[in-house]
């Protein structure tokens, strides 16, 4: 599908209520199977290989020791009184390190899905756990949630990433009033999101009381899943410990700003992407009512283009993304190549956003923000109401009076 016109950014930004319409969900048959895709694409490219995959971890290693020295240097050069230019060098460190350091983490993520090293190579486990244990996340642990992740794209109940919201909360409401907060809400987004998804399981799939990836009894892993929870836990105690013996052989200042701006950086770039993969008004949300299935989720995606030096740096994840939902065990050097044959074979189903970032993001925020517009609690409690609706305020006590008799039901059950 072609990419959609750009919004006003400004306009939308001083007037909320202009967002784009949630598409619906595809109720019927998809006109192909995941067979018809996967004979889409040439067997060949299927196939991972070993020395090319080490040969993007030794990139990326080089790279971020690279980043490391020039940003060392370029400190000696403006010297320490220099505190603009500084505090301008660390920033872009910030930001392209960060990109580096997600690039690598994004080995280790499809390490997790047994595809970087080839469909359940031994290698893949252990290297994954390595890189993502160096970055103080618990490796098995997010490898089975996004597991779940994958298997139900997009499903309203049981996906664990993004899920539409319920009904609006106070911040949302207060957005709505002053749109400019926003700006603040998308910052502590970005900045300190993943820390609050791994503790306390914010924007995860709704449990009863809040969740974290440290607990190996927590729900969202079954007993099989325990000691990959608590060797998850270990990687992330030892990384601490490393980060300890750092800071007392070179100080807390080179490992707050070269490892913690980096580790800021990177889990920055985390959150952004995976937002923008998976808030689109153009994809839709499935529940059963609409014959989910794996085909329907996979698909319900976006192929974002953050020009060629991002797209490389990253791995791709961000251009090849709808291909890698559909086969996740295909390693991202070959996904990019599938990426045109795909697109092909899903014709009017593909989806491929090329705007401007700025841009693609604040649709993409304001999709997700109103989410709640489109959810079964909203709806069944404010019939009629759309998210055109000039209204919404007087829908609100509706909702919540719906909302607390519904828990009222349940507690009763």
């Amino acid at each position: 599908m072609k990419t959609p016109k750009s919004a006003n950014f400004f306009g939308s930004f001083m007037n909320p209520v202009t967002r784009p319409a949630k598409a619906e969900a595809v109720r019927g048959e998809l006109p192909f199977t995941l067979a018809d895709l996967r004979n889409s694409v040439p067997a060949e490219m299927f196939k991972a290989s070993i020395p090319l995959s080490w040969y993007y971890i030794a990139r990326d290693l080089v790279l971020f020791a690279a980043i490391g020295l020039a940003t060392d240097a370029l400190l000696d050069i403006v010297g320490p009184d220099a505190t603009v230019l500084r505090a301008a060098i660390w920033l872009a460190y910030t930001i392209v390190q960060g990109a580096v350091g997600f690039g690598l983490w994004v080995i280790g993520h499809e390490c997790g899905h047994q595809a970087y090293f080839g469909d359940g190579h031994w290698l893949n486990d252990p290297v994954g756990y390595v890189i993502h244990s160096g970055f103080c996340d618990p490796y098995h642990s997010w490898r089975i949630t996004h597991a779940t992740h994958h298997r139900y794209t997009n499903h309203k109940e049981l996906d664990t990433a993004f899920p539409p919201k319920d009904y609006p909360s106070a911040l949302y409401d207060a957005g709505e009033s002053f749109p400019p907060l926003h700006l603040f809400l998308i910052a502590m987004y970005l900045l300190i999101g993943w820390p609050l998804y791994i503790c306390f399981n914010l924007e995860g799939h709704r449990y009863e009381t809040t969740q974290n990836h440290f607990n190996p009894n927590a729900p969202m892993f079954q007993k099989r899943d325990r000691l990959g929870v608590i060797l998850s836990d270990i990687g992330v105690l030892v990384m601490f410990g490393v980060l300890a013996v750092a800071t007392m052989q070179f100080g807390a200042w080179p490992v707050a700003t070269y490892y913690g701006l980096g580790w800021v950086g990177t889990h920055s770039w985390l959150l952004l992407v995976t937002f923008l993969q998976h808030s689109d008004a153009r994809v839709p949300h499935y529940d059963e009512e609409d014959n989910f299935n794996f085909v329907k989720g996979a698909i319900a995606t976006v192929d974002r283009d953050y020009g060629a030096l991002w797209n490389n740096l990253t791995h791709h994840i961000t251009d090849a993304h709808v291909v890698h939902h559909i086969f996740s065990r295909t390693p991202f050097y070959r996904a990019k190549k599938m990426t045109p044959l795909i697109a092909k074979a899903l014709g009017k189903h593909y989806q491929y956003d090329e705007r401007p970032l700025v841009v693609q993001f604040w649709d993409a925020w304001w999709s997700h923000e109103s989410s709640f517009l489109q959810s079964s609690v909203w709806q069944k409690a404010n019939p009629g109401v759309t998210q055109d609706s000039e209204s919404l305020e007087a829908t609100r006590p509706v909702t919540q009076a719906y909302i607390a008799e519904q828990r009222r039901a349940k507690a009763t059950q």
